[in-house]
């Protein structure tokens, strides 16, 4: 599944609680567009920008981030938000920018995958990543918040009793110019993320195709068709309309006024005007068709 992959690879922790062998850094394999080991303490402020902007409540994103070792390896370092109830917004400048038309035409995978882990028992909040949209305004990390427009959103999140692992995409409508955000159906099998206190693995495939696939710990969790499977589709289904009976037809001609038809000169009666192009209008199918790669080739 994993062929041809060119991976965004953001590693948080990577020995479980479990592991006894030293920590050792890991190696990244590949041109990945971003890579991120934290290898360093002082990766916020250099790699890592805060921001200072506020959600659309008015609330401050002023949660305190720390690159810190796990409550298993101290050496094993991380990105960690330390402060409860309270909104946490940091972002990094990728390598190099997306093109999701390269990928296709190359027949290539599109890769996000990091570890988190939850040192304590998440009751309420997040950890999901956001790919930042590429616009007119140039991006700043000062400004960074719920609002800034993004292309993918994915990773885990869990309030009280509801729990999922986020797949959203910006989707622009070529024919409004539009743009609505387009949800996968929930996943199944990994709300243990929460609680057990353990690293997991969280993986986005997105395949040349138009499908996808949701790992965690290497174990599927949701897949299916970015154009079909998609809330709402991005393809919505075909729909036909049933032409009229010839009985609907003569109730309908009853009920007009003789004066709207024109009566055919070799028999007299009246008939109604192009009513084979109106059948034909009428078992036409609503909605509209975006193929995989012209959807790839959006710019937001």
């Amino acid at each position: 599944m994993l062929k041809k992959v060119i991976s965004v690879l953001l590693i948080v922790a990577v020995l479980s609680q479990e592991e006894e062998e030293p920590f050792k850094l890991p190696s990244l394999k590949g041109n990945a567009f971003f890579a991120d080991p934290f290898a360093n303490l002082d990766g916020i402020g250099s790699i890592w920008g805060l921001s200072s902007s506020s959600k659309g409540d008015g609330s401050k994103f002023d949660g305190t981030w720390a690159i810190e070792g796990n409550s298993a390896n101290l050496k094993d370092l991380g990105l960690v938000a330390k402060d409860k109830a309270k909104h946490h917004a940091i972002s990094a400048k990728m390598n190099k920018k997306v093109e999701f038309t390269d990928l296709h035409d190359a027949q290539k995978q599109f890769v996000v995958q990091y570890e988190v882990k939850y040192q304590d028992t998440m009751e309420c909040g997040g950890s999901y990543l956001k790919l930042v949209a590429e616009t007119e305004e140039e991006f700043s990390t000062d400004t960074f918040n719920d609002k800034t427009l993004y292309s993918i959103m994915f990773g885990p999140d869990k309030c009280g009793l509801e729990s999922r692992i986020h797949f959203i995409v910006n989707y622009k409508n070529p024919v409004t110019g539009s743009v609505e955000e387009k949800h996968a159906k929930a996943s199944s099998n990994f709300k243990e993320i929460f609680g057990d206190n353990k690293s997991h693995l969280i993986t986005l495939v997105v395949d040349y195709d138009g499908s996808f696939e949701i790992f965690v710990d290497q174990n599927s969790v949701n897949k299916g068709s970015l154009l079909t499977d998609m809330s709402p589709a991005i393809n919505p289904p075909l729909r036909l309309t049933t032409p009229p009976t010839p009985g609907q037809l003569t109730g309908t001609i009853r009920r007009r006024s003789p004066t709207q038809w024109q009566p055919n000169p070799k028999t007299g009666m009246k008939m109604l005007p192009n009513l084979l192009k109106m059948r034909m209008l009428r078992n036409q199918m609503t909605g509209w068709k975006m193929s995989l790669s012209t959807y790839l080739t959006q710019r937001q």
